[in-house]
């Protein structure tokens, strides 16, 4: 009876699957870039300076205003600040509005090889505008609870799984044009890690 007890025992322990084995879909076995991408568009940053035929020179809003559009060139900026004036009726003022434009860029560091001059027809015809390019990531849409209880059951690999992690780092990437293209190193971080690694050897 004992003996027969213990064949028993063993014949449910072989029917029973491994609770470590992990039954993975074909969706599932993809890399996590694969199966939640984030995805970078590029997007045009503007800024629309008014022609005031009363005024000498730019405003302090309106130098306020370039000063941080230039932050926001240093920070996710790309290619060079295009400072598009109007033509037509207001040629010469135009033209004089963004020569003061082109200079507050500069005293904001902006360098004069960094800038590039455009017109523009058609519009109101009253306004300088200042534009670069830009790059914005979207995370992947995250939440897909579908057919998780048979996951569940069977040790799957939820649907939802790495999906947080690529969200949060389309959310807090400086650039995001470095997921498509990794930045040229500029050799200063190379500088600065030997010499810190110099220091240490020393010490």
């Amino acid at each position: 009876m004992r003996h027969a007890s213990r064949l028993a025992a063993a014949a449910l322990l072989l029917g029973l699957p491994a609770c470590g084995t992990l039954v993975a879909s074909p969706e599932a076995r993809l890399p996590v870039e694969e199966r939640h991408p984030v995805t970078v568009d590029q997007q045009t940053m503007a800024l629309r300076v008014p022609l005031d035929p009363e005024a000498s020179g730019l405003s302090r809003a309106a130098l306020a205003d370039i000063d941080a559009f230039v932050n926001a060139y240093r920070t996710r900026g790309h290619g060079p600040i295009t400072v598009t004036a109007p033509s037509g009726g207001n040629d010469r003022l135009g033209a004089q509005t963004a020569a003061d434009v082109r200079t507050a860029l500069f005293a904001s560091g902006i360098p004069y090889e960094e800038m590039r001059g455009a017109t523009m027809r058609g519009g109101n015809g009253r306004e300088v505008v200042l534009s670069f390019t830009s790059y914005v990531a979207s995370g992947p849409a995250c939440g897909r609870f579908g057919g998780e209880v048979g996951r569940r059951l069977s040790n799957g690999v939820s649907n939802n799984f790495g999906c947080a992690a690529q969200s949060n780092l389309a959310a807090m990437i400086a650039d995001p044009r470095d997921l498509q293209r990794p930045a040229a190193p500029d050799g200063s971080g190379d500088a600065g890690l030997v010499s810190a690694v110099a220091d240490t050897s020393e010490d």
